[in-house]
């Protein structure tokens, strides 16, 4: 248990190291300064010709359908790399240690394997908060609640 959470057993030296990594977002210093918010997200140099301006502009909707683990983590990484906190919701087959393997620093990561039902009012607070949210919707989505989450940025 590190910073009061519990955590489940994960096994060898890795999992060491994601125990250490486990605070409470509260507990850690903000590191941009007062009034530094930059308008782009770093991105894995081959996802980087995908994109307009060759990165993720904050506040935008990137629809994929079917995304990959690799993907995900090639979105992740450099986002929390460079400073940026992401999460991600409702892909409990993506795991933290390959994130870690990935690049990504756990410490700005936050993980919702299991929204449950409320799914829409989990990903609405994460879309106040965090620079980058990655989401695997149960099922089809609505277009007005499209609409409304994605208006949220």
């Amino acid at each position: 248990m590190s910073g009061g959470l519990p955590l489940p057993e994960v096994a060898g030296q890795a999992g060491a190291r994601l125990v250490g990594l486990v605070h409470r977002a509260s507990d850690l210093a903000e590191t941009t300064p007062a009034g530094a918010v930059d308008r782009w997200l770093p991105v894995a140099a081959p996802l980087r010709p995908l994109l307009p301006g060759g990165a993720l502009r904050r506040g935008s909707t990137v629809a994929v359908g079917s995304p990959t683990s690799s993907l995900v983590l090639a979105l992740l990484a450099p986002v929390t790399a460079g400073g940026g906190w992401a999460a991600v919701v409702g892909m409990p087959g993506l795991s933290p240690l390959a994130a870690d393997q990935a690049g990504a620093a756990l410490e700005r990561l936050a993980w919702v394997p299991h929204p449950g039902p409320e799914w829409t009012a989990v990903l609405a607070a994460l879309l106040d908060g965090f620079d980058l949210v990655v989401v695997a919707p149960p099922g089809p989505v609505d277009g007005r609640v499209a609409s409304r989450l994605a208006a949220r940025r």
